[in-house]
């Protein structure tokens, strides 16, 4: 039996913590260690598991600390590298380290080198022991520096999986890499989903003010979501908007939906808001007939759960992903995004056949679960 130090985005989004959870249950022999950086959350969201042992996040050390306020205080860029063992106040023992996430090589706005130097720090602190990445994409990435430094953790892990031919062709040329479907296509093998409710539409939203590239087009993403619920088309007799992720503001952006909508539409609207309630927010979310969907993971969960589902596609990521699909889905780019486009669209989504996509899923596991010898 391996200790492994599982590890990826934590901060309260439906998507990353389903990515934790379908780890734990393909893996009931393994023992797992996990740092909570909240106050708990994560211990309560693995409640149920046996193979895992929550910890609290390790603390920077005394020494660690003095540095920081040196780099504070002087603008002085020091490495990770060179005082990672200092790092930490206590040391993590583990066989093995997974990160398991989608988005984990976005180019940062300033430091270009911060992707290798926490590689580095990283594995100096954990022993030198193989490190797993699972599920990503890669980028978005605009400085040559920002890649070269992104393509040494490439190259220098023990094996990675991309979700996207996009991401995986920038390094097919590495014997480490490979290609397989988001891990969440698998999702209906490990949650259970209901019958869908007739006459039903899910919308998934997002904070777009809050991000840097598209806060210009908040103003029309949100009238455009409530045009829609406000039109003559929208007959449905349950209207339910889903918040994926309430630390990056999809409450925000339901409420400034909400706040544009007479009471004879909030009448029918349900708010369902994921708060480590897992079971629940998915059962309520495969229920939906139809889905407008801006979260990625919104939309593959509706592609998962038999949902007809039109994405709003915000980000290279998404495109990447349908073009993968290698079918017609009914999707629709931000900037192209107004009312009667988005009835257009929801009029012609359809449900689409993710048999294969579901099947290859799990093949993001096949250099992990080799190291495994499983």
């Amino acid at each position: 039996m391996a200790t492994i130090y599982l590890t990826g985005y934590k901060n309260s989004n439906l998507g990353d913590d389903l990515f934790f959870v379908t780890v734990l249950k393909r893996y009931p022999k393994e023992h797992f260690i996990f740092e909570d950086i909240s106050s708990g959350y994560y211990a309560g969201l693995f409640k149920d598991f046996d193979n895992v042992d929550v910890i609290p996040s390790i603390q920077d050390s005394y020494i660690q600390r003095i540095i920081n306020r040196i780099k504070r205080i002087t603008g002085c860029n020091i490495r990770e590298q060179y005082y990672s063992s200092y790092r930490r106040s206590n040391t993590i023992k583990a066989d093995v380290y997974l990160k398991i996430g989608g988005s984990v090589f976005i180019q940062p706005e300033k430091d270009v080198r911060a992707v290798k130097d926490q590689f580095l720090s990283d594995h100096f602190y954990f022993g030198g022991i193989p490190f797993f990445y699972i599920g990503c994409n890669f980028g978005p990435f605009s400085s040559p520096d920002y890649f070269k430094n992104a393509e040494y953790v490439v190259r220098n892990c023990d094996g990675i999986c991309f979700r996207d031919s996009y991401s995986y062709n920038l390094f097919k040329h590495l014997k480490n890499v490979r290609l397989a479907p988001d891990v969440l296509f698998g999702a209906r093998n490990v949650i259970p989903y209901e019958n869908k409710i007739n006459n039903s539409i899910g919308i998934s939203l997002i904070d777009i003010s809050s991000r840097k590239s598209l806060a210009s087009y908040s103003m029309s993403y949100l009238e455009s979501i409530s045009s829609f619920l406000r039109s003559q088309n929208n007959n449905y007799d349950l209207i339910r908007l889903f918040s994926f992720c309430e630390p990056e503001g999809d409450g925000i952006a339901i409420r400034e939906v909400l706040a544009q909508l007479p009471a004879r539409i909030k009448s029918k609207i349900e708010v369902v808001t994921y708060n480590n309630n897992l079971s629940l927010f998915l059962t309520k979310f495969s229920e939906m007939e139809s889905l407008i969907a801006t979260r990625f993971h919104a939309m593959i969960l509706g592609f998962v759960f038999g949902i007809k589902t039109t994405p709003i596609v915000y980000s290279k990521k998404i495109t990447h992903a349908l073009n993968d699909l290698d079918q017609k889905v009914s999707a629709i780019n931000l900037n192209d995004l107004n009312v009667e486009a988005l009835i257009d669209s929801v009029s012609c989504s359809k449900i689409i056949d993710v048999d294969k996509q579901i099947n290859s899923s799990q093949d993001q596991f096949i250099d992990f679960e080799s190291y495994l010898n499983l």
